[in-house]
Order: structure tokens, then sequence, then C-alpha cells
């Protein structure tokens, strides 16, 4: 089956930032990502946080969810969530944490209600690095807590930019009122590969084996950037399969400056091939551009 393309704007960033000099302090107020805990996604709603930069801090964020399908605004899915995050710098070293609770309101479906909490962190010292990122959902009918995401990933520089990573992922549908946790079973995936990452450009090459419902798949992703003159040239893809089920995706593109406007053209290939096929093309257009301080 062929669809017509459609064309479409998406706003992924569109939002007030107030900081106060005299006062650890900080607002925020628009579509935004936020920067001090990982579990929570985007907003349309508002943020506040109390702590500089370094140390401990303490805020909440209310609001909605936009549509994940085109990222248009929503009322029906409210949230909000609170979080305490910590950073510390030394020389040859950092470590960054956070903890943040999440409430999933939706407006009319009560099966889509959810709470959840999470905990990452991360920790570079000379050569090595660490990252970890955990998430626990509450049973929305009996009130239990289970454990749903487990994320390692761990990378060590062993000869100037060139550096081995490893990763292992355990990820466990989250159990939704009045549904059984059928409709997706869980996955658990291990990966290693290799990356060189420098001022010029920058290459990895990542191979996994993941067990999915019974069955075990390979995959083999890898990406390579370039800056040439005033463009940046990258290109990234994937091949995944489980028994009879292929996919592959593909996605090069290029950035470069345009006055102070950030100009970034890509281009998106996906294709899946097992009972049905199906295929997939877009193209896109970024633009960023700063608007004062």
């Amino acid at each position: 089956t062929t669809i017509q393309p459609t064309t479409s704007v998406r706003i992924y960033s569109l939002s007030a930032v107030k900081r106060f000099d005299s006062f650890p302090f900080e607002l925020r107020m628009g579509r935004f990502y936020n920067p001090y805990e990982s579990n929570s996604a985007y907003w349309d709603g508002a943020m506040m946080r109390l702590g500089g930069r370094s140390g401990f801090g303490v805020g909440g964020a209310a609001g909605y969810e936009p549509v994940r399908a085109n990222e248009r605004f929503s009322n029906d899915l409210f949230k909000f969530t609170g979080f305490t995050d910590f950073a510390a710098r030394g020389r040859g070293w950092r470590y960054d944490t956070d903890v943040s609770v999440h409430r999933v309101q939706p407006g009319q479906d009560t099966l889509s209600e959810r709470t959840f909490a999470g905990w990452s962190q991360s920790l570079t010292v000379g050569r090595v690095e660490f990252n970890q990122r955990v998430r626990a959902d509450r049973d929305a009918d009996n009130g239990e807590w289970s454990l749903t995401q487990i994320r390692l990933r761990g990378g060590v520089r062993v000869a100037g930019p060139l550096r081995l990573n490893a990763g292992f992922n355990r990820i466990r549908p989250a159990v939704l009122r009045g549904l059984p946790a059928l409709l997706s079973p869980e996955r658990e995936e291990v990966t290693g590969g290799i990356g060189a990452f420098g001022g010029g450009g920058s290459f990895s090459v990542d191979v996994g084996s993941t067990k999915w419902d019974g069955e075990t798949g390979l995959s083999l992703a890898a990406g390579f950037s370039r800056r040439i003159g005033g463009a940046v040239i990258s290109v990234s893809g994937r091949r995944w399969s489980r028994a009879d089920v292929t996919s592959l995706s593909a996605a090069p593109g290029v950035a470069f400056d345009v006055g102070p406007v950030e100009t970034r053209l890509g281009y998106h290939f996906y294709e899946t091939e097992g009972v049905t096929r199906l295929r997939s093309q877009s193209g896109d257009v970024a633009l960023t551009a700063r608007v004062g301080e």
C-alpha cells in the first residue's frame, strides 16, 4: 500500500527561561525537555527548580504531554513530576544523578493512568565512563511497584580518541489498569562496540544480541560524521533481525550555518519485512536560531 507523502511542522522546543543572579531559582515555561531529569519526556507547561548548576537541586513540573505522532498540543494527557538532582565536578572526573517521581493522568482514558519513578546517574573518571537508568512502575490495580527498565552502558578510551563500549538493557512493559501484561514481552539486549570521537568527526559501530519473546535477534548499528569546510556530514544506520523478521533504517544528513541560523537537512529510510512489508521515507529541515540572550 502506498500512502501519499504529507508535510508537517513540528515544534520540539519553544520556551522562556528565567534565572536569577542573586537567588538560585529557575522558572521555565512553554514547550521544553526537562534538563534536570531524564524520565518525563517533553512538556507543554511550567517547571520550577531551586538550586545552582552544581550541587543539589530540587524542583517540580506540571503540564501536558504533546502528541507523540506529530508533536501537536493536546490537553488529554496531564502529568506532573517532582525531582531532585545532584552534580559534582573535579579535575578529571564528573558525576551527575537525578531521582524523579511521575504521575500521568489522562483526561478520559483511565486505562492509561500511570505512576512511575526513575533514577539516572553518570560517572566519568579519566578514561572511563558509566551511565545507568532505572525505572519502576506502580501497578494501578494492587499498588505494588516493579522494576520495568534497567539500562547500563559503559565505555573506556583505549588509545587517543578510540574507545570501547558495552551496554545492557532489560525492558519489561508496565501493567496498566485492567490490562494483562501480555501486550509486549520482556526484552533483554546486550551490546558492544567501538568508536572514535574527535574535533573533526566521529564514527561508531555496535553489535547486539536481543532476547525477545523466546527468540534471539541480532543487530548492527553504525554512525559516521565528518566536518568538511563549514558543514557537518553525517549518516547513521541500523539493521536488526529476529527469526523471519528483518528491519533496516538509515538516516543521512548535513548541517551548516546560514548567517545566524543553524540549518540541518535530513533524510530517513525505514523498512521492515516479515509477515508483512512496510517501507517509509521522509525528509526534514530543521532551523535553529537564537533570539536575544
